[in-house]
């Protein structure tokens, strides 16, 4: 008996670590009432990187992403601003 509930505690306990927004690679409820299974976003930018804002009502990684122009276009080729541009 104290094995079934050790399995059933373990069990819970694992389930309840992969509880976020995101499930298994599929997205849950939103926050807003509907379920989802892509986020909407759109980029912040400042000179220094830019991150992603969610508008799909889930909580936004706070995490900024350095620019990257890959393309040699002088545009940061995630987010579209003006990158190695001096503006005098």
């Amino acid at each position: 008996m104290k094995k079934v509930r050790f399995l059933l505690l373990t069990l819970c306990l694992v389930l309840l670590c992969f509880s976020s927004c995101s499930i298994f690679g599929r997205e849950v409820n939103s926050g807003d009432g509907d379920n989802h299974t892509e986020h909407t976003f759109e980029y912040i930018a400042y000179e220094s990187g830019h991150f992603k804002q969610f508008t799909c009502g889930c909580p936004s990684p706070e995490i900024m992403e350095v620019h990257s122009d890959s393309d040699g276009d002088n545009t940061c080729d995630k987010c579209g601003y003006a990158v190695g541009v001096e503006i005098k």
